[in-house]
């Protein structure tokens, strides 16, 4: 193992391919230098170029970095985005950040944390843009009134919705149905 190599595992900073796998001899697990578990001691560590090469010396891959899985990008990654496909399906319901903290069996504070750190906006902002967005689609598609559109996408009252989509729009939902109505006669 090289002076590199161990700075990497000991810092556990390499979040792009490192061209190399770390097996531990006491555990029998190989990771990702990456990896956020204890470091083991370097006298414990092996290296390997393939996962596979770790995997046919009996080395099992570990749960919390995943080196089988390349696709992977993190716990919390996974975490906001399971969190933000949760709200995608959703969209309509009223939000609660209790609720979906439960449902993905997480702390309310750390969702929110790395939500916030994986999006740049924070639950609750993620949540009125997506029934914005959704409303924006029912405003120029069908012809149901305003007051309707709040509901079925969960808004409290229609005032509350106008206020909401003002926000993210700039305009009221009359403002923004009538723009979508000249450019299609347009």
């Amino acid at each position: 193992m090289t002076e590199e190599q161990w700075k990497t595992i000991a810092e556990s900073t390499d979040i792009g391919e490192a061209g190399f796998f770390c097996a531990c001899r006491t555990t029998g697990i190989v990771c990702r230098p990456s990896c956020p578990s204890k470091t083991p001691r370097r006298e414990n560590i092996i290296i390997f170029e393939k996962l596979s090469d770790a995997v046919a010396e009996g080395f099992r891959p570990c749960m919390r970095c995943r080196p089988d899985d390349p696709d992977w990008h993190g716990a919390a990654a996974e975490l906001a985005e399971r969190a933000k496909d949760y709200m995608d399906a959703h969209c309509s319901d009223k939000f609660s950040l209790r609720c979906l903290s439960e449902t993905l069996f997480v702390d309310p504070d750390h969702l929110e944390r790395t939500f916030k750190r994986a999006y740049g906006c924070t639950l609750l902002d993620y949540h009125n843009r997506s029934r914005c967005g959704a409303a924006a689609r029912y405003l120029c598609s069908e012809n149901c009134g305003i007051a309707e559109i709040s509901w079925k996408l969960g808004f409290s009252s229609p005032s509350h919705f106008t206020r909401v989509f003002r926000k993210y729009y700039g305009c009221t939902p009359s403002a923004y149905r009538s723009g979508c109505e000249k450019s299609i006669a347009g």
